[in-house]
């Protein structure tokens, strides 16, 4: 993916804007899904994510380097899996399912979330996509970010 965004045939700030974008929507994508585990573990009562720092939106809690740079260079990649010990849930069985399906809600909620803001940018800052400057360069990382959490999703 980051060798396709280099490789294309444009100017260096669309470049530069491309390349910001795609790496905002990875690290916010996997610090909500990761943190969506660590939320819902700890609310079925398992504070082993708490206790080990990942119950937190900052990505690099999460962030695994082998799987981030696969990511950023492949478009297939991971994050640190949350640690979780089922024994503490109030209901194992029910724990481990929702614990499971937090990370696929939220990367549901992310790209729909995402459609909409790449819409909205496509509408309200279309101008600016074929203009130059710091609005540019604005309008364009929105809208990679906003591309990318679609795609990475």
């Amino acid at each position: 993916m980051l060798f396709s965004i280099l490789g294309m045939d444009a100017p260096p700030q669309e470049k530069l804007a491309t390349i910001i974008g795609y790496i905002l929507a990875i690290f916010i994508a996997m610090s909500f899904h990761e943190f969506a585990h660590a939320y819902i573990a700890y609310k079925q009562g398992d504070d082993t994510a708490r206790l080990k720092g990942r119950l937190t939106l900052n990505p690099l809690a999460h962030l695994d380097l082998f799987g981030t740079i696969a990511l950023m260079i492949f478009g297939i990649g991971w994050a640190k899996p949350v640690p979780i010990n089922p024994l503490h849930f109030k209901q194992q069985r029910k724990g481990i399912i929702w614990v499971s399906l937090a990370g696929v809600i939220t990367n549901i909620a992310i790209a729909i979330i995402s459609v909409g803001g790449w819409v909205l940018v496509n509408l309200t800052l279309a101008a600016y996509l074929n203009s130059t400057g710091p609005m540019f360069v604005l309008s364009w990382i929105l809208n990679v970010f906003f591309f990318y959490g679609i795609l990475l999703m």
